[in-house]
């Protein structure tokens, strides 16, 4: 596991990176159930890979894809801040 995974986690390990919704902490990384595509988007907040065919949420003209609800909120309370992890702008 790659030390910057952990890193960016760590805040939210009681929240939604914690709660059993479809991805584990594998030795390789955050994986989802059944991934099978090459990971290349970032969930914002965490810095987790996610895949192309994440679904996508439209956050002040801006378009994200996240993990969790918890990195959603994150991104909902200030998109300014995140604007580099945005998948359209």
């Amino acid at each position: 596991m790659r030390i910057q995974h952990v890193l960016a986690c760590v805040p939210f390990l009681f929240t939604s990176c914690a709660d059993d919704h479809g991805h584990s902490h594998g030795p390789d990384g955050h994986t989802h159930d059944g991934e099978t595509e090459e990971v290349v988007i970032k969930c914002g907040p965490c810095g987790m890979d996610m895949p192309a065919d994440a679904e996508r949420v439209e956050i002040a003209g801006m378009e994200f894809v996240f993990c969790g609800e918890t990195c959603q909120d994150a991104v909902m309370k200030d998109p300014a801040r995140f604007k580099e992890y945005a998948v359209t702008h």
